[in-house]
């Protein structure tokens, strides 16, 4: 039995031909032009009625039995359903902005589609249930005019993701994340297949944004040829979580002539919670991370260890200045753990007076059993600031600071409540820096395991001046405590205990014939058979602590 309804009318009229016993297939047919729009429907049984499309805005359903009713389309703006029964109901795309459905029992219903902007649903009783939802398709460019508010189109180009229409504009229904699986990257892919997705990601990512571009690795191991960010500013990638040693997103490269993750130019770049490095052996000078002149460059609880030991990149992370007109200017490494390289974990350098590597802070790092240095720090590099903690411990030397460009641009390093300890060969090895304040660490047992005959901190000839060494235990060193050949410094307030203990003679500190105008007062000295040899001119030596 089928009525068919095609006029305005109010709840009276209604009554007369209600679906009292839907599954025994009488419909009530409402044709389109029909308008319910302020109809007094209060307690109407509308139990399995066909509804389609139909205009219910403003109407009073108070109460109303609309199980199994099909209300697809229907226009249900600022409608009254509350206590109403709408069980089964079939609501997609109904516009249901506004509707009062407190205390309503919902079980089941299929709002697929809906605008349900805000509804009111106090005490009401909820099991939506939606059905294969499919979300219409649209680039940026082609999505239709704003004026329907909530239609949803999902993005097949800029991050991919969801807009919603707010009746004006279009709006991201999240923060704009660049997910690299959906743009082709996936952890089951060929290390081929993961490079060109990214490259197509590099293409669709804006050259810089304002409110920044994250883009992101969901939990996976990621093959690669190799990734390169170019010419980007303000944008941020990271994974879920811990770093990728702990399980989470890495970054592996198989190509051994490439680094794994290069950064050229730009600015403003973040790199997070990542493992980044080689499948195999990487060829000499490649790196996990390189960047190329980039300024405001942060790395956080980022980790380039190998595993297994030396069998991955040769270096960890290289900061520097090598392409005009950039300077690798403000650079943070934070947390990171730069391990088990052939050569370096962490290396600095600038490429000429114009082109130079500054302040860069390294805080609370993990740098150990590198082959070459834990930290290696070339021509043109000004403020390293390296403290809180940092382990720079088992690596061939600890801090390689030899330059060979003689003309004061390479200056200001700050070395403060850090560990150097055990290294094959000197904790610390320095020629032509000057402005070094080495504050309050624990500097030991250089050759301590290799037995090579080396100095705790050995400044060599050259040109170094304005240094500063106060507060330090310096312990154990093989070949001797301190060894120095600068000018116009400060060596005070430092602990040496037990150096030289494979040296012809043992001594403390070592004042080289090139030294001159320098204070050594106020150290404490512990088992040398020299304590200061000073072959210098000027040096004030002053008093000693118990």
């Amino acid at each position: 039995m089928l009525i068919e309804i095609k006029h305005r009318f109010t709840r009276n009229l209604l009554a007369s031909v209600e679906a009292t016993d839907y599954k025994a297939g009488l419909q009530i047919l409402v044709a389109a032009s029909t308008d319910l729009t302020g109809a007094d429907l209060n307690a109407s049984n509308l139990a399995g009625a066909y509804l389609r499309g139909a205009r219910f805005q403003n109407a009073n359903m108070h109460g109303c039995n609309v199980r199994g009713a099909n209300l697809q389309g229907a226009d249900l703006r600022d409608v009254d359903l509350q206590m109403a029964d709408l069980r089964e109901a079939l609501l997609q795309n109904a516009n249901l902005t506004s509707a009062d459905l407190r205390e309503a029992d919902l079980g089941g219903a299929n709002v697929d589609g809906a605008n349900v902007t805000n509804i009111l649903l106090i005490r009401a009783s909820v099991g939506l249930r939606a059905l294969d939802p499919v979300i219409p398709s649209s680039t940026f460019a082609a999505l239709p005019s704003p004026g329907t508010p909530g239609r949803v189109r999902r993005l097949t180009d800029r991050d991919r993701g969801e807009v919603i229409d707010e009746g004006t504009l279009w709006a991201s229904l999240g923060q704009q994340v660049y997910d690299v699986q959906k743009f082709g990257m996936h952890p089951s892919f060929s290390a081929a297949t993961n490079t060109a997705a990214w490259n197509s990601l590099m293409n669709t990512i804006p050259s810089s944004s304002s409110s920044g571009t994250p883009i992101v690795f969901p939990p996976g191991i990621y093959q690669t040829q190799g990734l390169v960010l170019t010419d980007k500013f303000n944008v941020s990638i990271f994974t879920y979580g811990r770093p990728g040693i702990y399980g989470n997103a890495s970054l592996v490269c198989t190509d051994m002539a490439t680094d794994s993750l290069t950064i050229i130019r730009g600015g403003q770049i973040g790199v997070a919670g990542l493992y980044v490095g080689h499948g195999g052996k990487s060829n000499s000078g490649k790196a996990a991370i390189k960047a190329q002149g980039v300024p405001k460059l942060s790395i956080t609880d980022v980790a380039t260890q190998n595993y297994p030991s030396q069998q991955g990149s040769q270096n960890g992370i290289i900061i520097e200045a090598s392409i005009a007109p950039f300077e690798a200017f403000l650079t943070w490494l934070t947390r990171c753990i730069c391990s088990d390289h052939t050569e370096n974990g962490i290396v600095l350098s600038g490429s000429a007076s114009n082109r130079r590597t500054i302040e860069t802070l390294i805080s609370e790092c993990a740098v150990m059993a590198n082959i070459g240095a834990g930290l290696t720090i070339k021509d043109y590099v000004a403020g390293i600031y390296i403290r809180n903690g940092t382990n720079i411990a088992g690596n061939g030397r600890s801090l390689d600071i030899v330059t060979t460009v003689n003309d004061g641009r390479t200056l200001d390093l700050y070395l403060s409540d850090c560990i150097l300890d055990a290294p094959t060969f000197e904790n610390i090895r320095a020629q032509n820096i000057n402005s070094v304040h080495i504050h309050n660490n624990w500097i030991s047992s250089a050759g301590g395991v290799s037995g090579n005959v080396v100095w705790g901190i050995d400044q060599l000839t050259g040109t170094s001046t304005g240094w500063e060494v106060k507060g330090n235990f310096i312990a154990f060193n093989r070949g001797g405590g301190m060894r120095f050949a600068g000018d116009h410094s400060m060596i005070t307030n430092n602990y040496f205990s037990t150096n030289g203990g494979l040296a012809a003679t043992p001594t403390a500190l070592s004042l080289l014939a090139t030294s001159n105008n320098n204070d050594a007062n106020n150290n404490k000295y512990l088992g040398h058979t020299v304590d200061i040899n000073d072959l210098g001119t000027n040096n004030a030596l002053g008093p000693r602590l118990g």
